[in-house]
């Protein structure tokens, strides 16, 4: 046996505020994909947040992928989704670069 390299996984633990918390929620109850809208039922990772609430969270990046998907059909496009659609990716690709950062170091 031949060990060829190690990967590695990074998590970000990121705050939400309650109007994001919001949004995320309404973004999943609502999404044509039933993963996503599962994740608003019980059981699902979104299911444990409490609305009207900030939530700190540990995600990984397939956990940021994922509500990267629920968030692009809102139930209204607004302003304040576009920002935070962008936030939610520009996270998602901090994750992934450092990951590369460590595998490649």
């Amino acid at each position: 046996m031949i060990r060829t390299g190690f990967t590695f996984e990074v998590f970000a633990e990121i705050e939400f505020t309650a109007q994001e918390v919001a949004l995320l929620m309404a973004c999943s109850e609502f999404h044509y994909d039933f993963k996503c809208r599962g994740l608003s039922q019980p059981g699902g990772l979104l299911y444990m947040l409490v609305l009207g609430q900030t939530a700190t969270w540990t995600l990984s990046s397939r956990d940021l992928d994922t509500l990267c998907k629920v968030v692009e059909n809102p139930p209204e496009r607004t302003e304040f989704w576009k920002r935070f659609e962008h936030d939610l990716h520009d996270q998602r690709r901090a994750v992934a670069a450092k990951r590369r950062e460590l595998e490649t170091s």
